[in-house]
């Protein structure tokens, strides 16, 4: 997986424990649970780096590895493909 950032064309908001995504250039909503919430969070600390992410994620939700490593795997590719994470400039 190359270098990737939060797309700089995204309004987002939280509620509750939901987070809301507008893409202004696509023009469709995306939205993330609590879990997608926490991850969509915990990039801003530690950026896209699926160890890191999968260790917040057994820390935070008492998951095993290997489930945690393909979550994360599973939410990175979902933001890659909807475009909500972009190739780092």
């Amino acid at each position: 997986m190359s270098l990737l950032q939060k797309n700089p064309h995204l309004a987002v908001r939280k509620i509750a424990e939901e987070i809301f995504i507008y893409h202004r250039q696509g023009g469709f909503i995306h939205s993330f649970n609590e879990t997608g919430a926490f991850l969509w969070e915990k990039l801003d600390e530690c950026g896209p780096a699926p160890d890191v992410l999968a260790q917040h994620l057994m820390e935070s939700y008492e998951v095993d590895p290997v489930t945690a490593r393909a979550d994360i795997n599973a939410f990175l590719t979902e933001c890659e493909n909807k475009k909500l994470l972009t190739p780092h400039e």
